[in-house]
């Protein structure tokens, strides 16, 4: 067996002495776009939970891993690239991986999988926010190019980085903006 294709020929055997639920994935991973012989492991308990193990294009006779983000078809290195000689066992390279590369790479995973629902949130509470105002001008449509800006009867209006704000460019008639700002609580300060 050549070297490209080691990774593939032990990708099995790590697979079932790696802790969890990971299999080899051996039709991504054979397919002719496939990226010098990697072989893809994918965790069946969840899905986007995958790595690759691969030649490691910096010192022949090595193999690393690079793991996969969330919602992403892409492998990527986490914290540090980790390497093993290719000529080690099947079993050996199973206990290494379990021991250097997945408790970063799952850790990474969390984190990334986090960000990745903390945005999705943003992106629902925007739309229930913008949804409101169409309720109310439903003429509202987003500006050409953006996702964060749209275009009113009155102007573009844009909600801030922590949407508890509202930018509003553009022109109002000067008796409805009157009703408007009247409409307003008091300033803090005119409290006191």
């Amino acid at each position: 067996m050549t070297e490209k294709s080691r990774a593939q020929e032990i990708a099995p055997h790590v697979a079932r002495m790696l802790p969890g639920n990971w299999r080899y994935n051996r039709l991504e991973s054979e397919l002719p776009q496939n990226y010098r012989g990697s072989a893809i492991l994918q965790n069946d308990d969840e899905p986007g939970k995958r790595f690759k193990i691969l030649p490691y294009w910096q010192a022949s006779g090595r193999l690393c891993f690079l793991g996969c983000h969330p919602n992403a078809n892409d492998f990527s290195p986490f914290e540090r690239t980790i390497t093993v000689s290719a000529q080690r066992s099947a079993d050996a390279i199973a206990r290494e991986i379990a021991r250097r590369f997945l408790p970063d790479y799952l850790t990474e995973y969390a984190r990334k999988t986090a960000q990745v629902e903390e945005r999705n949130a943003r992106a629902a509470d925007a739309a229930n926010k913008i949804n409101l105002v169409k309720k109310f001008l439903p003429e509202t449509r987003p500006v050409q190019h953006s996702t964060e800006r749209f275009h009113t009867r009155f102007g573009d209006i844009q909600l801030s980085w922590d949407q508890k704000e509202v930018l509003i460019r553009g022109h109002i008639p000067f008796d409805q903006f009157v009703a408007f700002i009247a409409s307003l609580p008091p300033h803090a300060e005119d409290k006191k």
